[in-house]
């Protein structure tokens, strides 16, 4: 299931990102290791509820969100702060908007 997700996701984000939510679930690995990040899990949890494409990311403190512009990207930045603020004050969570790289890896020749 995972795998047809993964496939899923590479159609949301590079023509379809109304597929970005159903692209992101997983079935495989989250539910698992929830126990062990449980605020991330929480708010991964929350984010989702809300409609928003939200993973862990690496072994769990981030999160990652996909957001579809700049609108979406605001919500999600709203809904965090008021989620966080209100069920895990003492955590000090830090939210950074990263923009996406749309060139990808380039490779500079210097020649002496």
């Amino acid at each position: 299931m995972n795998s047809g997700r993964a496939a899923l996701l590479i159609h949301a984000l590079t023509q379809k990102p109304e597929f970005l939510y159903a692209g992101t679930e997983d079935y495989l690995h989250q539910s698992y290791r929830a126990e062990a990040m449980r605020p991330s899990a929480a708010l991964i949890r929350a984010l989702r509820n809300a409609g928003h494409a939200a993973v862990v990311s690496g072994a769990g403190p981030t999160v990652l969100v996909l957001a579809d512009g700049e609108a979406e990207a605001a919500e999600v930045l709203g809904f965090i702060e008021s989620y966080t603020e209100a069920n895990t004050p003492g955590i000090g969570w830090r939210v950074l908007k990263l923009a996406v790289d749309v060139e990808g890896a380039k490779v500079d020749l210097h020649r002496r």
